[in-house]
């Protein structure tokens, strides 16, 4: 929606996905605008995938019981962490991806920490 990859969803836009607030309702203001207004159709497909993701981890602890995509949104474990990252431009409103989002930096943290002294 005109906002860089990098800084991905800004603060409260997945609210209106979440809660399938089709209509932006609260967000014409100066600080939101309606996620929706002038979007393709597949905003409102990605809407309902996350809210029905979410309706099926509140009913059944796990989203993946949704009934709407193929897509398994995976238990986040350290061996192999993974995300899912929901993007309204792809095929499948989802998909999944190494959470190696600065391993480097949380790393060299780490290493502060963990040391034998």
């Amino acid at each position: 929606a005109g906002i860089s990859q990098y800084l991905g969803s800004t603060h409260f836009q997945e609210v209106a996905f979440v809660f399938y607030n089709l209509e932006g309702n609260g967000y014409n203001n100066s600080v939101a605008t309606d996620p929706f207004l002038d979007e393709p159709d597949s905003f409102k497909q990605l809407a309902r995938v996350m809210s029905r993701m979410w309706a099926s981890f509140i009913v059944d602890q796990t989203p993946n019981n949704n009934g709407v995509t193929d897509v398994e949104w995976p238990q986040y474990s350290l061996d192999d962490p993974q995300n899912i990252v929901f993007d309204a431009n792809v095929t499948d409103l989802a998909y999944i991806e190494s959470d190696l989002f600065r391993a480097e930096a949380i790393a060299y943290i780490h290493s502060l920490y963990n040391t034998t002294s």
